[in-house]
């Protein structure tokens, strides 16, 4: 703040660019830092002015207006404003310009992408559209336009999460072994049933490609609920074997060439039933114990010479025979005379492929 005084007038300039005079007549006068000022006379008249020169008067005005500073104050006050504004202009085309990129950006997103949800791009929409500038309003109402596009896609997304669930169900339902019984039929029904409503709900409101494999998946248990109704001849010796197969892989004590042998038995009626429909479900039971007898094989033969010598155990007493059931059948005696072991008699014969008998009337024969 400095003080200043004149012949005439006195006056006090603040900091922030505002002064304050008075003047020997009575009159007061404030200048502000805009080139804006109020004069206040004696007899309560009061005259603004604004920085443009125009002025108002307010009350009886028959005193002069006073300045509120030299030419060239007013002058270097007015080329700061301008500098100010031109200052600000550019600063907000800065931001404006910057605005408008992430928008383009934001519309050429892909629709899954997390930085162009629907929110944001109608946040984007309204804030790009105060910018108040042709490119501006185009880019708006692409952010609009965007956003619909990203709603139906969200819903798209949802619904094929739903669709999936539904299908494992579906899956699980059409896989599942409850028997024939009425019950289980009446549920298989309403199950395509429900199956060809999501086909039709999906291919109508959503466009999915889940629509075909619905199609194909009430397709599937229809030719599952005929199989259960009128069984062929295949359908029978494969739901056979399956049951037999279940069993050797529950049975601690079996031989892993067994396992391989009915792989090889799951293999062949799985070739046998590809492609057909109404064997779907057996065709994935005979493929997936292709594998599960294979690797229960493998873990039967860290065991064999436990599982050899428990089959045979009631066999001990015809160690003898038993060799001599293998030189009968084309061993030598110097190869029978190193079997110390039922394990190890076992073990020659299958070098020989000679399945040795467990029973007496086996190796008599």
């Amino acid at each position: 703040m400095a003080y200043e005084e004149k012949k005439d007038q006195c006056s006090i300039s603040y900091r922030a660019g505002n002064t304050k005079k008075w003047f020997s007549d009575g009159v007061t006068l404030n200048v502000r830092e805009d080139g804006s000022q109020t004069q206040n006379n004696p007899n309560g008249a009061r005259i603004e002015t604004e920085p443009d020169g125009t002025w108002e008067c307010h009350g009886f005005c028959a005193r002069p207006i006073r300045g509120g500073g030299s030419d060239k104050y007013l002058e270097m006050l007015k080329a700061k404003r301008l500098a100010e504004e031109a200052e600000r202009l550019a600063r907000k085309k800065e931001e404006d310009d910057e605005l408008k990129r992430l928008a383009r950006e934001m519309i050429a997103r892909d629709l899954r992408d997390p930085l162009a949800k629907v929110k944001m791009l109608h946040e984007m929409s309204v804030r790009v559209g105060l910018i108040n500038d042709d490119e501006a309003t185009e880019l708006a109402q692409g952010c609009k336009g965007r956003a619909e596009e990203r709603k139906i896609e969200d819903l798209q997304v949802v619904w094929e999460g739903k669709a999936e669930l539904k299908m494992e169900s579906f899956q699980f339902i059409l896989d599942s072994d409850e028997g024939d019984s009425e019950n289980v039929i009446n549920h298989l029904r309403s199950t395509a049933d429900k199956a060809r409503k999501w086909a039709s709900k999906s291919r109508e409101s959503y466009r999915s490609f889940l629509a075909v494999e619905f199609d194909e998946m009430a397709l599937d248990i229809d030719e599952k609920i005929k199989g259960l109704l009128e069984p062929d001849e295949v359908q029978k010796r494969a739901r056979e074997a399956i049951e037999k197969w279940k069993i050797m892989l529950e049975d601690v004590d079996e031989e892993p060439d067994n396992l391989y042998d009915a792989a090889k038995d799951a293999a062949a009626l799985a070739e046998e039933m590809k492609g057909v429909r109404k064997y779907g479900k057996e065709f994935r039971d005979c493929t997936q114990y292709i594998d599960l007898l294979k690797a229960r094989a493998k873990v039967q033969e860290i065991e064999i010479v436990r599982i050899i010598e428990k089959k045979y155990s009631h066999m001990k007493s015809k160690f003898i025979v038993m060799k001599k059931w293998l030189e009968k059948n084309g061993c030598t005696k110097a190869e029978t005379k190193i079997c110390k072991r039922i394990f190890d008699v076992w073990e020659l014969g299958k070098k020989h492929d000679l399945r040795l008998p467990n029973t007496l009337e086996g190796l008599k024969s």
